[in-house]
């Protein structure tokens, strides 16, 4: 992981780039240096994906030119690239310019009704925000990125919306420190090479020692409880993680509350609340990855023939 906390990654590999169709163009010592091995599918297939990644809020709009600036890439393979994406709906023309395509509406859609985790997590997370008066997050790990997959919200909560599709800083807040100390130390040390400076100035540790130990301190604990303020004025969070079958860390059940209410970081309430529902929602996961589960193949096909349906 290369990325800074907080940021999506670049693009663009810092070890290698491509140029052309056939050949391949490395760094070596500072020249570039080439070779006539072509490009294997999976290389290919991840240079797409490069121009899908170059689109952001903050500039939702690329053109040709304005890729193959970024990329690197020759402006004849980015074009091609882009005419893939288009054609398979994830990019539209607007103008000149290329934007974010309907077919990723459809995906997100499809991924509302039948992603496993959030179909047995809803029910317990609108629970979870009548009985705290708190903002509930359903948080998933990808990669670098610890993303909001689910938001349960109401304004009397006093704590600002996060939204659906929000990535968290990687090293701040509850959701992010109790999801780092469930990672594997191999890759909890290629952070710290990588995010030194970031784990430091997060309170994470001036070390590896440092980091490692307040990591471990988290997990013993089972769940950690962020300062009030750390991420948002007058709010704290509570993190607590979700495991898949195998014990693996695959996000965390995060909620957010106001210390202007009637809650504050002492209380125990919803602490046990929390790592309750956090549990159940482990096992259940558990349980659909081993099949031992209601969501049977029946019903699935019975809300696939709904959304086939016309409106």
């Amino acid at each position: 992981m290369t990325a800074r906390a907080g940021a999506a990654p670049s693009p663009v590999s810092s070890l290698s780039t491509y140029s052309g169709e056939n050949r391949r163009v490395g760094v070596v010592d500072g020249r570039r240096a080439s070779s006539d091995r072509p490009f294997t599918a999976i290389s290919s297939l991840d240079r797409v994906f490069d121009v899908l990644n170059l689109f952001s809020v903050a500039k939702p709009l690329w053109t040709v030119d304005e890729a193959t600036a970024a990329l690197k890439h020759s402006r004849s393979t980015v074009y091609r690239y882009i005419r893939t994406l288009v054609k398979a709906g994830l990019l539209a023309s607007v103008g000149r310019s290329y934007g974010l395509g309907p077919r990723i509406v459809e995906l997100d859609q499809q991924m509302r009704l039948t992603d496993p985790l959030l179909r047995v997590a809803q029910p317990q997370l609108a629970q979870l925000r009548r009985r705290l008066n708190a903002v509930v997050l359903l948080m998933r790990l990808f990669h670098d990125r610890i993303i909001c997959i689910h938001e349960e919200w109401d304004e009397r909560t006093g704590v600002p919306a996060a939204g659906r599709g929000r990535a968290v800083a990687f090293f701040r807040g509850a959701t992010s420190k109790v999801i780092l100390a469930h990672l594997p130390t191999r890759r909890l040390k290629s952070l710290y090479l990588n995010h030194a400076r970031d784990i430091a100035k997060a309170g994470l540790g001036n070390s590896w020692n440092a980091f490692a130990g307040n990591l471990c301190d988290v997990r013993r604990r089972g769940y950690h409880i962020s300062e009030v303020g750390e991420l948002m004025t007058g709010v704290f969070s509570i993190a607590v993680p979700i495991f898949s079958g195998d014990r693996k860390i695959i996000g965390s059940l995060t909620v957010l509350q106001c210390t202007t209410g009637k809650r504050s970081r002492s209380d125990e309430l919803p602490l046990a609340a929390v790592r309750k529902a956090a549990g159940d929602l482990s096992k259940a996961y558990a349980a659909i990855e081993s099949g031992r589960t209601p969501d049977t193949k029946l019903a699935r096909q019975k809300l696939a023939r709904q959304l086939a349906e016309p409106l």
